[in-house]
């Protein structure tokens, strides 16, 4: 009931926008981003509700959508470059809060919907130096978690937008703390769902269950950046610093579930590579492009099909395991009132 009342409500004010234009965009950004102030397994059904509604108001006109993107993505730089040049507690936690990583979702989501649209499209490396900026500076180790929503905000721009963001050079930052190279300290704490928090505790960094989360969390999204240059003509190029700082990490014997995973990325990444050769002796002789379009053409469609299908594959597969840890979260005794 409570859905059903919140589309009517917004099928009302879509009726409005037709008249009213940027300001109806205006006030619905504002009021949902009021609401914006943590991000859990309660909240999370009625963000997705409302940033869907949002998305689908900002496609009916991308001219007054554009005018919109432009001023709230000014917003968002304007308080980062503050937080940068004042560095003090109170203007970079304006910065490192879950308000200001909700608005980079929204904005995310919005571009990564219309990539393909020229007035939104404009906007996409704004809303990327941003997101670069945040992930810059947020503390590596105890800020983990909001770095981690940052370069998944990075990644659903590349895909939709199919150019090349590097991200896994902060990852790599991750790995090589101390913290990580010490011994555990055992504790009966349930694992975090990393992807509902933006901090860690540094005193609770040395706990095995949270060492392994953050690194379960590191390799998921290396290997979600491998997936989206997969197709990439230039892959076996872009992956070799890559493969070379991975031979590095074992190199420092780290526990063996992550030099398990370690191990598996670094064959993914020659399989892949491998691919990739073959499908660039497709063409023959590179001084010829010009003479085959037709080729050259296959070949980028072929590239275009991948990044952002399985970008969204990937993230399906997240929000299932998502919801998985919702619903073990959830007492026996609710659940049986539920069914």
């Amino acid at each position: 009931d409570f859905y059903f009342d919140q589309l009517l409500a917004y099928l009302r004010i879509r009726e409005i926008y037709f008249s009213m234009g940027y300001p109806v965009i205006k006030s619905m950004y504002t009021s949902f981003v009021k609401i914006c102030r943590t991000l859990d397994e309660n909240f999370l059904p009625g963000f997705s509700f409302r940033l869907n509604c949002f998305v689908d108001l900002m496609g009916l006109d991308m001219s007054k959508s554009y005018e919109a993107g432009f001023i709230f993505i000014k917003q968002l730089a304007i308080l980062l470059r503050k937080a940068v040049v004042k560095m003090t507690p109170e203007v970079i936690g304006d910065v490192l809060k879950w308000q200001y990583i909700l608005c980079l979702k929204i904005w995310a989501e919005v571009l990564s919907v219309y990539s393909k649209e020229d007035e939104l499209m404009m906007l996409i490396h704004p809303l990327v130096t941003v997101t670069d900026g945040v992930i810059k500076l947020a503390p590596p180790l105890e800020m983990f978690a909001l770095r981690s929503h940052c370069i998944q905000i990075l990644h659903k721009l590349s895909a939709s937008a199919n150019m090349h963001i590097p991200t896994i050079p902060y990852l790599f930052k991750h790995m090589s703390f101390d913290v990580f190279y010490k011994a555990h300290k055992r504790s009966t704490e349930p694992q975090p769902n990393i992807h509902f928090l933006l901090k860690i505790p540094k005193e609770k960094m040395p706990i095995k269950v949270i060492k392994d989360a953050v690194m379960n969390e590191t390799f998921r999204l290396i290997q979600e950046s491998i997936e989206l240059n997969r197709y990439s003509a230039a892959f076996p190029e872009i992956m070799i610093p890559i493969t070379f700082s991975l031979r590095k990490y074992l190199k420092t014997k780290p526990e063996k579930s992550w030099t398990i995973m370690t191990k598996s990325l670094i064959n993914l990444i020659q399989a892949y590579a491998a691919e990739a050769c073959e499908r660039r002796k497709k063409i023959q002789n590179v001084l010829e492009f010009s003479k085959n379009d037709v080729k050259v053409e296959n070949l980028i469609k072929e590239n275009e099909k991948s990044s952002y299908e399985r970008f969204k594959s990937a993230q399906e597969a997240l929000n299932i395991m998502i919801s998985k840890s919702i619903v073990t979260a959830i007492p026996t005794s609710d659940k049986k009132r539920k069914e």
